[in-house]
C-alpha cells in the first residue's frame, strides 16, 4: 500500500488532494503537512487530526524560510551556500518526520518542499515525486517557474555544487503531475501528465471531509444577495486598479443592496465595508466549498475583474454560473501583473466559453449585461 506525504499551502491544494485521496489513491495511507501560507493553518491540522480526514496531519512554519527573510534572510553567494547544504537541517527544525513515505505530493517549488524531498529520499531511495494542481496558475505562471529551475540545475556550475554537497533537486526528479485538464496546459515538461476527475460535488465523502478541516458548520456569512462580488489582491501588491470605481457604479443601477463583496483575505483593509456594503466576515473557508453546501449559489451573478472565483464553479465543478469579468473595461488593465494568468483566463476560460462569461468593455456593455441578468432571474 502507498504510504503519501502531501504539502499543502493553498486552499486550492487541500482541495485537489481531497479529490486524490478519495479517487486515485483511495485506500492509501495519506499524511498532509499544512503551511502557515494558509489562513487558520493550525486549526486545519486539529480538525484534521480530530475527525481522521488524513492519517495525520502536521503544521510547518515555512514563511520566511521560503521567502529567504528574517533569519533566513539570504544577502550574498556565501549566505546561498550555507543555506543549501543546511536546508535538510533547517527542515528538520521545522517539522521533523520520521515516517518513511513512498510518494511526495506538492506544487511549490521551493527550499522547503526541496527539503522535504530530500528528507524523504534519504528514507527511501525509490520516493516519487508528483507535482498538484494548484489552480489557473498551474497552467501559465507556474511553467515559467518550473522551467527556469529546472535550467538553472542543468548548469555545471550548479550540478557540480549539488554533488560536492551531496544534495538533490526535487524539481530535477518530479515524476509525474496530475492535472484537472492536461490538454490545457500552456507549457512543456519533462515528465508525464495525469488526469484527474473534476471534484464530484455529489461525493458526500468528500464534502463531509472539506466540512470537517474548514470547520464549515461555523460559517457565519449569509451570501443572500443577487450579486457577489471577487475582491482580488491588488492593493496588497501595490497595483492601482479601479474595482472599487465599479463596484460603486454597478450600485448606483441595481443599490448597494444588490451587491456583497467577498473580500480577499489578504487585503488588510477592508475598503468596502467603510462604503457600506455587505462583506463576509469568515476568509478561512474555501469559496468553492461554500458554493458546494450552498445550492442557491448557482443562482448568483458572480463579478470580478479576473479572479479565478468566477470561474471555478465552472472548470472545478462542473456549474456554469452566469459570470462577468471587468479586465476589458476602459478603467482596468490589470495584464502587467501576471500577464500569462490573464492571457491564459482569457483564452482557455473565457474565450471558450462565452455563454458563461461575459467580459464588458465599456460601462454602457456592462450594465446590459447586470440587467439581462437580473431580469431574467440567472440567465444572461
Amino acid at each position: 500500500m502507498n504510504r503519501i506525504l502531501a504539502i499543502c499551502n493553498t486552499p486550492v491544494q487541500i482541495m485537489f488532494t481531497i479529490n486524490l485521496k478519495n479517487t486515485i489513491y483511495a485506500g492509501c495511507e495519506m499524511d498532509i503537512i499544512f503551511t502557515d501560507t494558509l489562513n487558520g493553518y493550525k486549526k486545519l491540522v486539529g480538525n484534521s487530526n480530530k475527525y481522521n480526514v488524513f492519517n495525520h496531519a502536521y503544521t510547518a512554519d515555512t514563511f520566511e524560510f521560503t521567502r529567504r527573510i528574517g533569519k533566513f534572510a539570504v544577502k550574498n553567494p556565501i549566505d546561498k551556500l550555507i543555506r543549501l547544504s543546511r536546508r535538510t537541517k533547517i527542515v528538520k527544525e521545522i517539522i521533523d518526520i520520521k515516517k518513511s513515505y513512498n510518494i511526495l505530493l506538492f506544487n511549490n517549488i521551493d527550499d522547503f518542499s526541496n527539503g522535504i524531498y530530500e528528507c524523504l529520499y534519504k528514507n527511501n531511495k525509490d520516493i516519487k515525486t508528483y507535482l498538484i494542481e494548484d489552480g489557473y496558475s498551474t497552467y501559465c505562471v507556474q511553467g515559467d517557474v518550473i522551467l527556469k529551475a529546472i535550467e538553472k540545475h542543468k548548469k555545471i556550475f550548479n550540478r557540480l555544487i549539488y554533488r560536492l554537497l551531496n544534495k538533490r533537486a526535487v524539481v530535477m526528479n518530479i515524476d509525474g503531475q496530475f492535472l484537472y485538464d492536461c490538454d490545457g496546459i500552456g507549457w512543456k515538461a519533462y515528465f508525464e501528465r495525469f488526469p484527474v476527475n473534476k471534484f464530484n460535488k455529489n461525493n458526500k465523502t468528500m464534502i463531509n471531509e472539506l466540512n470537517f478541516l474548514f470547520d464549515y458548520k461555523s460559517m457565519i456569512d449569509t451570501y443572500d444577495t443577487p450579486i457577489i462580488f471577487f475582491e482580488e489582491s491588488y492593493r496588497t501588491e501595490g497595483i492601482n486598479i479601479n474595482d472599487v470605481q465599479i463596484v460603486e457604479m454597478i450600485a448606483t443601477w441595481v443599490g448597494k443592496e444588490s451587491i456583497m463583496i467577498k473580500i480577499h483575505p489578504r487585503n488588510k483593509d477592508n475598503i468596502y465595508k467603510s462604503l457600506g456594503y455587505k462583506t463576509n466576515i469568515n476568509t478561512e473557508i474555501p469559496w468553492e466549498l461554500i458554493f458546494m453546501n450552498d445550492g442557491k449559489m448557482k443562482e448568483k451573478l458572480l463579478i470580478s475583474v479576473a479572479s479565478g472565483s468566477i470561474a471555478t464553479p465552472y472548470t472545478m465543478l462542473g456549474e456554469g454560473v452566469k459570470s462577468i469579468a471587468l479586465l476589458n473595461m476602459e478603467q482596468i488593465n490589470p495584464t502587467d501583473f501576471l500577464p500569462a494568468y490573464y492571457e491564459y483566463l482569457n483564452k482557455n476560460v473565457f474565450e471558450k466559453n462565452q455563454q458563461i462569461f461575459k467580459r464588458p468593455n465599456n460601462s454602457q456593455e456592462l450594465k446590459d449585461a447586470v440587467f439581462m441578468f437580473l431580469e431574467k432571474g440567472g440567465q444572461i
